[in-house]
């Protein structure tokens, strides 16, 4: 059985935005740096690290559609995931911040024929303009100042297996038609080359951008556009699979018990699902990870969490108005909205002021203080 080995990070300038995984052997056995000034890690050295997946790839599917896949939505993706899976065609994956996109990558990645291969991301908005084309298809030395060696960028790492392309709409206009070319030919020119590079590689892309708006605007290139636009996958926003909440919210919590070691006889009960189920949820899963991981490491969990689910889920929006009659100086005045955010945070919490203070983000001891000090008005 493979084992997923991931290549950490050494952060140096020339190297943000790096984050690749190989599966299979080929790897030393004891710990060695690359070129690039990445720390390989066999399976011993992480047998415990939660990046490597021992599983085989046909159950991840099914497991995913069991436990936290079941509205209409996403039995509809699921069934666009296992066609993107089953060909080498590029993928484009849209949806809103926080929804999974890279989550879904992966899946793709390990349910591929290419699942004993690389798998890359990169996220574009976080290589500088000058730097991105060097990461992206690599360079050769003297290519530029500081260019000592020749280096492999992304695609030639990735080789074999897949690349993760993420926020793909902001990637420069400049390097959109190299990308285009590389896409219709799987060849690329390094930066500074002479010899063209032919690599074999699945690329996804991901973006929560409009990218039609973008094409209208002409931040992003229409050919380009219809080349990505082989197998598009749309993610949708959790407020529109509210049906899934049990078993996401179930699934996640598993995981974090795990990952931190806590009792597991700590468990989500129906009333809390339901709590959690009134939210609109902008930032979609990935903000309904942050708010059970908060639960979860909470010092009184019970209490903690009966008294404060509506901390979490209570998006209302609130406003104070600020009046100013003669008489009132600055202090007054900061003293009667202080006081407002106070009884704002406790009747969102249910009068619990430890849950209050977490929501307005003070001690527990400064609360109290300012309890003391403010008088109903």
């Amino acid at each position: 059985m493979s084992r997923r080995v991931m290549v950490k990070t050494i952060l140096e300038p020339d190297l943000v935005g790096r984050k690749l995984f190989f599966w299979g052997g080929g790897m030393k056995n004891d710990k060695s740096r690359s070129a690039q000034g990445n720390y390989f890690y066999n399976s011993e050295d992480s047998a415990d690290d939660p990046g490597i997946d021992s599983r085989s790839p046909v159950s991840l599917l099914s497991d995913i559609l069991d436990e936290s896949c079941r509205s209409e939505a996403m039995k509809i993706v699921i069934a666009q995931i296992t066609s993107a899976a089953k060909c080498e065609a590029p993928v484009l994956l849209l949806g809103e911040t926080g929804s999974g996109k890279d989550y879904w990558a992966d899946i793709i990645h390990r349910n591929s024929k290419r699942f004993n291969g690389p798998f890359v991301t990169v996220n574009c908005s976080a290589l500088s303009s000058e730097l991105i084309e060097s990461e992206l298809f690599g360079h050769e030395a003297g290519a530029f100042t500081g260019a000592k060696g020749r280096k492999k960028g992304f695609f030639e790492l990735a080789h074999g297996g897949v690349l993760v392309l993420n926020e793909i709409g902001e990637m420069p206009l400049s390097l959109q038609s190299k990308l285009l070319t590389f896409l219709d030919t799987k060849e690329f020119y390094r930066v500074g080359g002479e010899k063209s590079v032919h690599v074999d590689v699945t690329v996804i892309a991901a973006t929560n951008r409009d990218l039609s708006k973008d094409i209208d605007t002409g931040a992003f290139r229409r050919d380009l556009f219809h080349r990505l636009d082989v197998l598009t996958i749309r993610i949708p926003p959790l407020r529109a699979r509210m049906e899934d909440m049990w078993g996401l919210s179930k699934k996640i919590w598993q995981d974090l018990v795990k990952e931190y070691h806590v009792p597991e006889t700590l468990a989500l009960s129906p009333d809390i699902i339901q709590a959690l189920s009134c939210s609109d949820w902008p930032g979609n899963v990935r903000e309904l990870k942050n708010v059970l991981q908060r639960l979860l490491l909470c010092n009184d969990y019970q209490q903690y969490i009966l008294g404060s689910i509506s901390t979490f889920t209570d998006q209302q929006p609130w406003t104070h108005t600020v009046h100013f009659p003669d008489g009132k100086s600055m202090n007054d005045i900061i003293r009667e909205v202080r006081q407002s955010i106070l009884f704002e945070a406790l009747r969102r919490t249910g009068n619990n002021q430890k849950a209050a203070a977490k929501l307005i983000g003070v001690s527990y001891v400064s609360m109290r203080h300012y309890l003391r000090s403010q008088k109903p008005g």
